[in-house]
């Protein structure tokens, strides 16, 4: 079709078709071969928040709490549709979607990202594993200082993603197996736990929708925050790593690449897709293939990823007093394998948990380094376009941003050296900016796209549902931090 002009929300983008779906994904078996992002995403939230918070609240107060995740798993799955979708249709990052809100949106957004994970969860995460080393009951490493080796963890990620030809591909397939070694190995203890009462008692949690015990609302605020999609930047990662596949327009824009070959050249401004009959049959196909990955994939993963981790938690930790906490995290959910295979399945534990967590933590070091070499790179495009910051590459902003992030994780680790409570912190704020993600994805969607392009009225309603759950939750979240009692 001719290409032709229109102004969208104050800016003038050029019309573009749709690309041509690939050959086979009208079909089932076809769309499969295009999945990936979602063992990446299943990677990152099969993690920390799952496994830390997930199974602390089975061990201290049972299963009744497991409906903050199904609440989590139907809010931010659509969530992360809505900026899978965004990038399909125009091929711009997900981040500017903030941007078009307004300006101050985009900026808050990144200064808040910075503060929260840059700090806080990088550096949860490396002490998770440093406490493995560390803990006398586990490999008993004496004379090394937790953050040393938290370091060194961090370090290897560093090294993964700038050698690699695109970081992308290499957590993909990184993240496919140690998900999926988690998952069955979960999966199969939950098997074993399983007993009529048990998955009766646990059904009642899944649906006890609003019920929190008696001085528990903080526990049920670090699950909303982290289990089952962690955060309001999980929507961010997703869209990131949609473009990096190449779904929809996405497919026809340039990528992240490592330093061993020539940075490509990633848009800042995408297109308005066209609407022309061929356009919407590839769309539609080009849909169907990225909510495979979103909704086929990565929510089976993730929500057994957080509901396992609380019957797990349940029905081994509860009964034996157990409550992960500091440096024992780990070591106690040991208790896990050790309850049917014995001592190799205690250290077998120990050893999926370092590669679980390890991959969580690489993932994120990319993730967050994406987001912020990309809000960044928008940020001096848009205030100093002639400046020369405005001419460096996303991919150079990316690398900054990766070598930044393992630098600014170890005043985190010296400053609180405690997992548990770096989690929390995040859990906390994730919660209660969670409301502003959610009007941000669903306003964007609404304005900026072709009707053809939008959401229906379906997620629209479960959206704006989103938007009033998690504002409830982040007054509790905030009365509760200034000891305001709510509930």
């Amino acid at each position: 079709m001719a290409e032709r002009k229109v102004v969208s929300l104050g800016e003038e983008y050029v019309v573009a078709s749709m690309p041509t779906a690939p050959a086979g994904t009208e079909r089932l078996s076809g769309r499969l071969m295009w999945i990936g992002p979602a063992f990446i995403m299943a990677g990152l939230e099969v993690g920390t928040g799952e496994l830390i918070m997930g199974s602390r609240a089975g061990a201290i107060v049972g299963p009744v709490l497991a409906w903050t995740i199904i609440l989590s798993a139907l809010f931010k799955t659509v969530n992360d549709e809505l900026s899978c979708r965004y990038v399909a249709a125009t091929g711009e990052s997900p981040l500017r979607m903030w941007e078009r809100v307004h300006p101050a949106f985009h900026t808050f957004w990144w200064i808040q990202n910075a503060i929260r994970h840059w700090m806080f969860w990088p550096a949860g995460a490396y002490l998770s594993i440093a406490g493995i080393f560390v803990a006398k009951e586990a490999f008993g490493v004496t004379g090394v200082a937790p953050w040393v080796i938290g370091g060194l963890f961090a370090l290897l990620s560093l090294l993964v993603l700038t050698v690699a030809k695109r970081a992308y591909g290499i957590l993909e397939k990184i993240t496919m197996v140690s998900a999926m070694l988690m998952f069955f190995g979960m999966l199969l203890v939950c098997i074993a736990l399983a007993t009529p009462a048990r998955i009766a008692e646990f059904a009642i949690g899944c649906v006890s929708f609003g019920y929190i015990p008696a001085g528990q609302s903080m526990l049920a605020v670090s699950l909303l925050g982290w289990a089952f999609g962690g955060g309001p930047e999980e929507s961010q990662k997703y869209g990131l790593y949609a473009r990096e596949k190449g779904y929809g327009v996405a497919s026809t824009v340039g990528k992240i690449t490592g330093i061993r070959v020539a940075a490509e050249t990633v848009v800042i401004k995408g297109v308005q897709p066209a609407t022309d009959p061929e356009s919407l049959k590839n769309w539609k196909l080009w849909l169907r293939t990225m909510q495979t990955d979103v909704y086929g994939v990565y929510l089976p993963l993730a929500a057994f990823g957080a509901l396992g981790f609380i019957f797990s938690g349940s029905y081994i930790l509860r009964p034996a007093g157990l409550v992960p906490a500091g440096w024992m995290v780990a070591v106690v959910q040991g208790q896990y394998f050790a309850k049917f295979v014995g001592s190799w399945g205690w250290w077998l534990f120990l050893v999926l948990t370092i590669l679980n967590i390890w991959d969580t933590a690489c993932a994120c070091h990319d993730s967050y380094a994406r987001m912020m070499a990309s809000s960044l790179r928008i940020n001096v495009l848009t205030r100093f376009p002639k400046s020369s910051l405005a001419q460096k590459s996303e991919r150079w902003w990316w690398i900054v941003c990766l070598i930044a992030y393992w630098i600014l994780i170890f005043p985190a680790m010296l400053g609180i050296g405690q997992p548990l409570l770096l989690l929390l912190f995040d859990s906390y704020i994730s919660v209660v900016v969670m409301a502003l993600a959610f009007f941000t994805a669903i306003y964007i969607n609404q304005r900026a796209l072709p009707k053809e392009y939008r959401p229906g009225t379906i997620r629209v309603i479960i959206m704006t549902a989103g938007i009033i759950f998690y504002a409830i939750f982040a007054y509790i979240t905030i009365a509760g931090l200034l000891g305001i009692k709510v509930l």
